[in-house]
């Protein structure tokens, strides 16, 4: 999703793109200032990636026109760490790059310019609704409002107006102006929902603008790879002199389906964009070159999977870099320079920082340096009644732009064109269509796998997707209380306050301007449609007094962090304004450290054990928040990656036990071939015989499922080819029950790593599944425990490191709330039980449990138990759960030198890819 730089300059600094505002180039009249710096670069279309001829290009005094292909050199640049290079064509929104130029040195940038819908008129005197036909982007004017952008004389005669969607779900980087701003002096990240460009012409071309004391009301149309859009979010702009989004106002969530938009009142024109702060995390990584040498000064740049947002850092003089993403999020990495490229890594954050598995391996790409697409996620398989509307999505990230297309049963869908697909009112005829998404960029083209669609006849009761959350607010402030639900439209929504129905609370979310008498009140929700209703538990909102001292809300975690890297510690407060927030260390205070985040940079080992707590006060007292211990891990990443390898070599095992049951559903009912693979073949048998039908419930009792893949990638993108034999003994299907006995010849299991990487793993062997759980709603609690037979292998394909197992066990207990794809992990325990092995001549025996439960409100992560590795009879090191995550402990590293190198990973990803096995395997 990352259009790349052209030279190293670039690769100083990320591109941020920023409105047009109000008011034309400085020419910087006859003395400008000394020229020790330059600019050069090309200027292109964001759409058609053509060349945008006769472009002009400005950077404080300097200014320049673009070429006929779109290049540009701007000199008599003043150096400095942060130079805003703005671009502006007729026809598209006007764009700004963000730059690093040091005395003599030249910055080479690649700008895309958005190119604006086509305009529409109407007299400056008259009042106005302009917009697209669905009204989902749409300026609403008073009459008289308008005036000259620069000289504040009032507009008249014929206006145009172009009202243009940027729809960052699609792409991110349509996104003027990055995603950050600037809070207590801090830079933070941001999640858009959508945004809007304004542009007000007069017949002249002159720029125009709403006259003080006017307002307009914008619709931004709903564009996020979120599954859980918010019911109201703050209004930003981009202000072109720090280069940085600002909030200003907010905007509600209106309309239905594919016709969702935020609507909000502005009182000037720019990009306005619908975002919310993200709470970030740091990802730490490396890159090197092909021969294995570290790779200074190149762009690593994220994209968000399932939210919609991106991030860049540069690499340092080790090729290492720290780039900051959402938190308990799936993000899309690499890095280019102007001829070589990465992979895209796909990389799963939980709730505090962590690190990529691998270092990414620059090559030399062969469409210069386009990155070809890659599927980051698939659609989802789904049920719904006759009717209801349907809505797939998927991601596939590559260098843009991309078109997309979508397939039904194989066949293009005409105009599908985006990553959404949107089936209004579907009917039995859609019942067993399958559905797939197509992207195309110019290093190529790529296909998602396929999601089955089925469409039953009698009305399905509704879920809990989601429900409220207890709240916070001050006096005076809006609270918003909001509930998803699955199932079958229409619904009916009622709001109860203290268990009593709130009249006209009738809608997905329940928001009010709160007063002191509200605190303590309790907020639930009932749903109803034809097939049934549910009522949800009551979420609990706490209001805090006018002229109060100041309560805090989210008290600062305990993180766990490798020696060299940065610590972030946070904490959220309320009171009567202004608060004032002064961080302590061992009780003492540390100096400049004034605002609600602290960050650390490049901790050492006499950090470890350290206690953070903030001291938050305002005119009415203070508060000191809980302490918060700082945990890092003194091993070399090598080791530390090395030893947590050692302790989850079961997982492919497990992997290609459970295949068989890739046949069935969550309700064990027999799935047909295509919903299992989107690409390859594979079939089974049950007790020997014909398949059972699809759709039918596998029987109770004992039985044996078995399966034959080849080449079968399933909708968890693992790639399986063998054979896979499962004799089980279900008692209760509803509460997953049972046990069974595997049987693996010459399994291959292909899947990606925590960084995204694919590795092959073959297995050879038998082993005991012992399955036991629960589903209570929509909470699921599921616990597997993998036994393998004495001789069974697990040969790692690409280095033929074979680990043979010896006896002992390996237990996996998570608890997952919500449907997909808004699925919480609540719990994730592992048990070894003497769990051996032998691999290189070295006998691994791996024991104890550790435990990490992350709760339903964010930032509550606790951890507990230890988990030893040893080798040969001695400890080589041990895991253990903590409230910062998992920390590794090396305590004889010399037995881990037989094992191949192993680059740094986090620990937190280690848990939850854990987890995600599980679900493979299962």
């Amino acid at each position: 999703m990352k259009s790349f730089t052209h030279g190293l300059a670039a690769l100083l600094a990320s591109l941020a793109l920023a409105a047009c505002g109000g008011g034309d180039s400085n020419d910087g009249g006859n003395n400008p200032p000394p020229a020790t710096a330059s600019v050069t670069g090309h200027v292109v279309d964001m759409d058609s990636d053509q060349a945008v001829a006769n472009a002009t290009v400005t950077a404080g005094s300097a200014s320049t026109k673009t070429a006929n292909d779109g290049s540009f050199t701007l000199t008599g640049v003043a150096p400095a760490e942060r130079v805003t290079v703005k671009v502006e064509a007729t026809q598209h929104g006007a764009n700004v790059a963000v730059v690093k130029l040091a005395t003599g040195s030249t910055a080479d940038i690649r700008v895309r310019l958005l190119k604006l819908a086509a305009p529409q008129t109407f007299s400056a005197a008259a009042s106005a609704v302009i917009g697209n036909a669905a009204g989902t982007a749409q300026v609403e004017l008073p009459a008289a409002s308008l005036v000259d952008a620069e000289t504040g004389a009032p507009a008249a005669g014929t206006v145009s107006v172009s009202v243009t969607p940027v729809d960052p779900a699609r792409d991110p980087e349509r996104m003027p102006g990055g995603y950050t701003t600037l809070q207590n002096g801090s830079v933070r990240a941001i999640e858009s929902f959508g945004a809007v460009k304004v542009d007000l012409r007069d017949a002249d071309g002159k720029r125009l603008n709403l006259k003080p004391g006017s307002q307009a009301t914008v619709r931004i149309p709903l564009s996020t790879r979120s599954p859980n859009p918010p019911a109201s979010v703050p209004l930003w702009h981009f202000d072109e002199a720090s280069a940085r989004w600002v909030q200003e106002g907010t905007a509600t969530l209106s309309g239905t389906g594919a016709n969702q938009y935020y609507e909000g009142t502005v009182t000037h024109f720019s990009y306005w964009n619908a975002d919310q702060v993200a709470e970030t995390v740091d990802l730490e990584g490396c890159v090197v070159t092909a021969d294995g040498k570290p790779a200074a000064n190149v762009l690593v740049s994220t994209s968000g999977v399932d939210y919609s947002g991106r991030s860049s850092a540069i690499t340092d003089a080790t090729g290492h870099f720290v780039v900051q993403v959402r938190k308990d999020s799936t993000t899309s990495v690499w890095a280019a320079t102007d001829k070589l490229v990465t992979a895209i890594h796909e990389v799963t954050m939980g709730s505090e920082n962590g690190a990529m598995t691998e270092c990414m391996v620059l090559e030399t790409a062969t469409t210069g340096s386009k990155l070809a697409p890659k599927v980051t996620s698939n659609p989802r398989a789904q049920t719904v009644a006759i009717g209801e509307t349907v809505m797939f999505y998927a991601t596939i990230d590559g260098t843009q732009p991309m078109t997309y297309v979508w397939l039904r049963n194989g066949v293009e869908i005409a105009g599908s064109d985006s990553s959404f697909l949107w089936l209004p009112e579907v009917t039995l005829a859609d019942n067993g269509a399958v559905y797939s998404l197509k992207g195309t960029n110019a290093a190529g083209s790529v296909t998602t796998t396929t999601a089955k669609l089925t469409v039953s006849a009698t009305p399905i009761p509704p879920t809990l997707a989601w429900a409220p959350r207890d709240a916070t607010v001050n006096a005076g402030e809006t609270a918003v209380f909001t509930v998803g639900v699955t199932g079958s439209a229409p619904f009916t929504y009622q709001w109860k306050r203290n268990g009593q129905a709130i009249a006209g609370a009738a809608s997905p979310s329940h928001a009010f301007t709160t007063v002191e008498g509200d605190d303590g009140a309790l907020f639930s929700v009932t749903v109803s449609n034809a097939g049934g209703t549910l009522t949800t538990d009551a979420a609990k909102l706490t209001v805090i007094p006018a002229q109060s001292p100041p309560v805090i809300t989210t008290q600062p975690q305990g993180i766990v962090v490798n020696v060299g890297s940065s610590a972030v510690f946070a904490v959220e407060a309320k009171g009567s304004a202004p608060l004032a927030y002064q961080w302590q260390r061992n009780g003492t205070d540390i100096a400049g450290a004034s605002a609600n985040v602290l960050t650390l940079a490049a901790v050492t080992a006499a950090d470890n054990g350290a206690q953070f707590q903030v001291v938050v006060k305002n005119a009415k007292g203070s508060v000191t928040s809980a302490a918060a211990t700082l945990t890092v891990n003194q091993a070399s990443d090598d080791q530390q990656a090395k030893l947590l390898a050692l302790m989850t070599a079961w997982l492919p095992g497990m992997e290609a036990a459970g295949a068989p049951l890739q046949f069935a559903d969550d309700g064990f009912k027999v799935l047909a071939v295509d919903a299992v693979c989107g690409g390859g073949t594979a079939g089974i048998t049950l007790d020997g015989g014909a398949a059972p039908a699809p759709g039918t419930t596998l029987p109770t009792g004992n039985h044996t499922l078995a399966a034959q893949f080849n080449a079968c990638r399933t909708e968890s993108t693992s790639l399986y080819t063998g054979s896979s034999s499962l004799a089980y003994s279900f008692a209760d299907l509803a509460h997953r029950v049972g046990s069974a006995q595997s049987t693996v010849t010459d399994f291959r299991v292909t899947a990606d790593d925590m960084n995204g990487d694919e590795k092959t793993n073959r297995v050879q062997g038998n082993a005991k599944v012992e399955l036991d759980g629960s589903l209570n709603g929509t909470t699921e609690t599921t616990k597997l425990r993998y036994l393998p037979a004495n001789g069974l292998t697990v040969t790692d394909v690409a280095t033929q490191s074979v680990s043979t197992f010896t006896g002992g066990n390996a237990l996996m207990h998570t608890v997952t709330q919500g449907v997909e794809p808004a699925v919480q992990t609540l719990l994730i325990r592992e048990e070894y039980a003497q769990l051996a092995f032998s691999r290189g001549g070295v006998n691994y025996v791996v024991d104890g449990f550790f435990q990490l439960d992350f709760g339903t409100q964010p930032g509550s992560l606790s951890g507990s138990g230890t988990v030893t590795i040893s080798g040969n009879g001695q400890v080589i090191g041990r895991v253990r759960g903590t409230d910062g995550g998992l920390v590794v402990e090396i305590v004889n590293g010399g037995l881990l030198g037989s094992l191949p190198p192993a680059k740094p990973q986090s620990a937190k990803a280690v848990a939850r890819s854990l987890a995600k096995a599980a679900t493979r395997g299962r």
